[in-house]
């Protein structure tokens, strides 16, 4: 997909903030609920914080390169009292709108898409060196939480202070992915090699700490195939992500192991589901509905 160059070329001063949401603020702010001893906050709040800057900005320069709109006062306060007023009818609205939750729960991963979509319009894209800053800022949090509570606990959890492993490996998973070689002159555009080699490296170190399986496998093949510098160096950290998914399955379990297995459940009667009714595989399965519980045939 080509990306229009206004948009690529004019990135303004926030294009990175989201980033810096995902990789530093909601961990962060996970650790310091969970130490204080308070309720989980939900991981939404930031998000719907940095939409509503969204679209402030929107309203005060459309695109990167745009000149600013006039009125932006007037719509920005119009603005704000429509979130006033969904603030304060938030759980009137909400029970409306409840059997369409679980349908917008499903629509998760395509609202995200579009917010994206729409904040790189905005604001315009964020660098690969973006990507890899705060991916090595993220990378030394999860070497830090994995020797302190490897210390404290001697053990590893998947749930960690600063939140569930897979999910911090999947963030780390894109800064990899954000640090490999560029590709050769293509169309006579040249992109940048962007990013230090230190902060490659605290990446490749914080995906070993997670010790997320499914992180260590895909890490181990795009080292591999795509990664940089020789094949040895790239061949002995693919072998120290197999030894890291290999040691995690000797590691003690904690009770927060629970939900990696729930997640294996879901895996496992889904397959069920497919094999027993295969027209699911063109129908879905139904979103207001949960999955059965499984039972052996011994029960």
């Amino acid at each position: 997909m080509t990306v229009p160059q206004d948009i690529s070329s004019r990135p303004s001063g926030f294009a990175s903030i989201p980033l810096a949401v995902a990789y530093i603020a909601v961990p962060l702010g996970t650790a310091i609920t969970r130490y204080m001893g308070g309720a989980e906050v939900s991981a939404m709040g930031p998000w719907l914080l940095l939409a509503a800057i969204g679209t402030l900005l929107a309203l005060y320069r459309p695109t990167p390169g745009a000149k600013r709109t006039s009125g932006f006062v007037v719509k920005a306060i119009t603005f704000l009292l429509l979130v006033t007023g969904f603030v304060f009818y938030a759980p009137d609205i909400l029970a409306s709108l409840i059997t369409a939750i679980p349908y917008l729960y499903e629509a998760t991963p395509l609202i995200f898409l579009l917010f994206a979509a729409l904040w790189c319009l905005t604001c315009g894209m964020p660098d690969r060196a973006d990507f890899q800053r705060y991916g090595a800022v993220l990378g030394l949090v999860c070497i830090i939480d994995t020797l302190a509570e490897a210390a404290l606990y001697h053990a590893v959890p998947s749930i960690r202070w600063f939140g569930n492993a897979d999910i911090l490996a999947g963030l780390l998973l894109i800064s990899l992915c954000a640090g490999l070689r560029p590709g050769e002159n293509q169309g006579g555009v040249d992109e940048p090699d962007q990013g230090h080699r230190a902060w490659r490296a605290l990446v490749m170190l914080g995906l070993l700490t997670c010790l997320s399986r499914t992180a260590l496998f895909a890490a181990a093949w795009v080292v591999l195939c795509f990664g940089r510098g020789r094949i040895s160096r790239r061949v002995l950290y693919s072998l120290a992500c197999v030894a890291a998914l290999t040691l995690s399955l000797f590691l003690p379990t904690t009770p927060s192991d629970a939900t990696r297995y729930t997640d294996y459940w879901l895996w496992v009667e889904a397959i069920r589901l497919f094999t027993a009714t295969p027209s699911l595989l063109l129908t879905g399965f139904p979103v207001n509905a949960p999955l059965p519980a499984w039972t052996s045939p011994s029960a």
